[in-house]
């Protein structure tokens, strides 16, 4: 696929000035802050952010596949694991939550 960029303006910021300028505006959005830290680090800081191609951003965006099934792995894994070592509801060492308490 051919890609053909449209004319932007300020077409010779560089990736490193454009992100840190749009990241000023979104402080607490760290996932986003991986992201582009992952689009820097495939594009190059000194890149005009004009010149951003669809297929930096797929490489970039791939990476969250990745990150994604790890992460969901990971989580059933914990979930597996207390399941085994805790007692079902009802079992001698644990207490249903709808069991009434002793007075």
């Amino acid at each position: 696929m051919t890609v053909i960029p449209l004319p932007r303006p300020n077409a010779g910021v560089p990736l490193i000035v454009a992100v840190d300028r749009f990241l000023e505006r979104f402080r607490d959005a760290p996932v986003t802050a991986e992201t582009l830290a992952w689009l820097r680090a495939a594009a190059g800081d000194q890149l005009p952010a004009a010149a951003l191609t669809p297929q930096l951003y797929a490489q970039t965006m791939a990476r969250w596949d990745a990150a994604a099934a790890a992460t969901f792995k990971q989580e059933s894994r914990r979930a597996e694991l207390v399941r085994r070592l805790l007692p079902p509801p009802g079992v001698a060492g644990r207490r249903s939550r709808t069991a009434p308490r002793a007075p």
